[in-house]
């Protein structure tokens, strides 16, 4: 039995509800494809991933998780892997807002995701996001722009 979810009120206008349901699908799919082989003895379930990236989608309201920032969701379904090799930074540099999912915690195949900005998911990378709040508060402060810790919550 499949299930469809219904796009969050805020992407109505931006999101068509057959792409709304590709993102997911494909999504899902490709973090599947990825945590089965970082996890093989794990079972990891196709319907529990969407569901999960979903609930994260609901709960971004549209905005990336550690910046705050609004995402680009009329990117979404418009990235290209293929242009992205043949192009390069310039071309992963204007497409910088996408929204892409994030496993919170990169160590553990049970993880919440979150919805963040590609640009923010390459800085991130395998961090927990206390390990990548420590790193930009260090670059901030090298840079002589040093802010309060408060400042820099997700």
């Amino acid at each position: 039995m499949t299930i469809e979810y219904e796009r969050p009120a805020f992407l109505k206008k931006m999101l068509e509800p057959a792409d709304y349901t590709k993102w997911l699908n494909r999504k899902a799919q490709s973090l599947v494809h990825r945590d089965r082989r970082r996890w093989p003895k794990t079972v990891i379930e196709r319907a529990k991933y969407k569901k999960k990236i979903h609930d994260a989608v609901v709960y971004s309201e549209g905005r990336d998780f550690y910046t705050g920032e609004p995402l680009s969701w009329c990117l979404v379904g418009k990235y290209n892997g293929s242009d992205a090799q043949k192009e390069g930074v310039e071309y992963r540099r204007r497409f910088g807002n996408l929204p892409t999912v994030d496993h919170e915690n990169p160590t553990a195949p049970d993880s919440d995701f979150r919805i963040c900005a590609l640009r923010t998911n390459d800085c991130k990378s395998d961090l927990l996001p206390g390990e990548f709040r420590e790193f930009c508060q260090k670059v901030l402060r090298y840079s002589g722009q040093e802010t309060s810790a408060g400042s820099m919550n997700g």
